[in-house]
């Protein structure tokens, strides 16, 4: 008797503390750590439920600030964070690869393009803007330009940093 009263008990402490596939794959993870030239400051891309987004903080891991409001899982990639040399300003693309046809994946049917862009905004995000289509962002040593490949014309471009 005591056997088939331990079973039902058993079963339901499973089933209460039983685990998902989005239990798994829930936790937020952190990708594309970079850290300016003097150290200062340091920036990564956060993953949090397929919502990406750019955060930066302090040397000491202190003062961690969102830079970026993207919402969702829309499965459009940010990467290749750069910071110039005194942390002042961060540059990221958001966006998707082209297949080998030049097309960019879209899986959540956006009305908007996916292709890869590249974005500067200071350390707080307060002042984001568009620099270009394009990948593979690179801050001079001296900070004041950003070389860059444009999938459209396939050749390397620099463009003044300043917001």
């Amino acid at each position: 008797m005591k056997k088939l009263l331990l079973f039902p008990i058993l079963f339901i402490a499973i089933a209460v503390h039983a685990q998902t596939i989005s239990n798994y794959l829930s936790p937020p993870y952190p990708t594309n750590l970079t850290s300016s030239k003097s150290g200062s400051t340091i920036a990564w891309v956060c993953n949090d439920k397929g919502s990406r987004n750019v955060y930066t903080a302090g040397a000491d891991g202190n003062n961690v600030t969102r830079i970026t409001n993207y919402s969702g899982d829309d499965g459009m990639e940010i990467a290749d964070v750069q910071i110039t040399s005194g942390g002042e300003q961060i540059v990221y693309v958001r966006g998707n690869a082209p297949n080998s046809r030049g097309e960019t994946a879209n899986p959540a049917f956006l009305q908007t393009p996916t292709e890869r862009v590249i974005y500067i905004t200071d350390k707080n995000g307060n002042t984001q803007r568009r620099i270009s289509s394009g990948a593979s962002p690179r801050i001079s040593p001296d900070g004041k330009l950003l070389a860059y490949i444009t999938e459209a014309r396939y050749g390397l471009h620099h463009w003044p940093i300043h917001l």
